[in-house]
């Protein structure tokens, strides 16, 4: 039979066993966020890609995003790589004042560098520069092994043009959207410039010169055979969906397509980067498809009341949890040492 000192060595040993291995919980490892400025003007709607770098795998995140809604409104939050799979839910349509929470969870962990998620808003008439806050929460911001994810906080740049008076003003309705979209902005038709071609106000200046090219100088028939020839050779359904390591593939594939059957126009695999210039073949795939698409958001959407409720995070152990259990492991293995220590002596 064990005598009572070597029980409570053991009982010792336990306890600082399990008051230690929960120290991984409190691990934290960082990311950052990039976003390019916007160039837009009055009454348009437009969208900003979040992008991640360094990113360790997450599994869950949480951030408010913060704007001036005198400048600002109709937000929305659509899926776009990284929480094309998962839970992404937001508080847009709950949340009063000039921010709301947006959440994403999955069931493992997602690593590599992608977009995270694209926001959307519509820019007010007679508004003035202004910018988008972006602030993650550490604690809900987290890998598959339960490490917190720091991310620094963001600001994105809208700059705003005034519009002519007699420039097209958007009206209401929904935009259309094309497949694998979720929606686009609530209020406004995609808006045109003065040379009747879609504005694409969502793209940087440079993008926009370049989507503006392409679509001028190509038919929409033209365009839509250049995509579907350069995602079958990438062997992906969607451009939405081409794989980070197929994207450089895909871009070229689609310029050299579209010039076999057009005239010459600036290239995009020479003078933009892989990712901003998927974002232009994006753009110009959504104003091609813009008329014909039906503009009803696909099920399980994220925008506003059509969205459906969002399954709750999936469990983990709370890291308070941790910390209290914890303390009362190491408040416990020291207690059995000293009543060892007093029964010795």
């Amino acid at each position: 039979m064990l005598k009572q000192k070597h029980v409570l060595c053991i009982i010792s040993a336990i306890l600082l066993f399990f008051a230690l291995t929960p120290v991984r919980g409190f691990a934290s490892t960082t990311m950052h966020l990039t976003c390019q400025d916007v160039h837009v003007k009055e009454g348009q709607s437009f969208y900003v890609t979040l992008k991640t770098e360094g990113n360790p795998g997450l599994m869950g995140f949480k951030f408010t995003a913060a704007y001036d809604d005198t400048v600002l409104n109709a937000p929305q939050v659509r899926a776009a790589g990284i929480t094309k799979n998962g839970s992404l839910d937001s508080s847009i349509g709950v949340a009063e004042g000039t921010a709301f929470d947006v959440l994403w969870t999955n069931t493992f962990g997602v690593s590599g560098d992608d977009v995270l998620l694209e926001l959307g808003f519509t820019v007010a008439e007679h508004a003035a520069d202004t910018v988008i806050k972006i602030i993650f929460s550490a604690p809900d911001t987290f890998t598959e092994s339960w490490e917190t994810v720091e991310v620094e906080p963001l600001e994105i740049k809208v700059l705003i043009e005034s519009a002519p008076e007699n420039e097209n003003k958007q009206t209401s309705g929904s935009t259309s959207v094309s497949e694998n979209v979720t929606q686009t902005p609530a209020t406004g038709s995609e808006t045109e410039n003065s040379t009747g071609q879609p504005a694409f106000p969502y793209l940087s200046k440079t993008e926009r010169d370049f989507a503006e090219d392409i679509f001028r100088n190509n038919e929409p028939e033209a365009i839509q055979k250049a995509i579907d020839s350069a995602l079958r050779q990438v062997e992906s359904d969607t451009v939405e969906n081409v794989s980070s390591d197929k994207r450089a593939e895909f871009v070229q594939a689609f310029e050299n397509e579209l010039k076999q059957a057009s005239v010459p126009f600036s290239s995009i695999t020479d003078q933009l980067s892989v990712d901003d210039a998927l974002s232009v073949i994006i753009a110009v795939k959504d104003a091609v498809a813009a008329p014909d698409t039906d503009t009803t958001a696909p099920e399980g959407s994220v925008n506003g009341e059509s969205a459906e409720p969002s399954s709750e995070k999936t469990e983990r152990f709370p890291k308070w949890a941790i910390a209290v259990l914890s303390a009362g492991c190491v408040l416990l293995a020291a207690f059995a040492v000293w009543i060892f220590v007093k029964k010795k002596k």
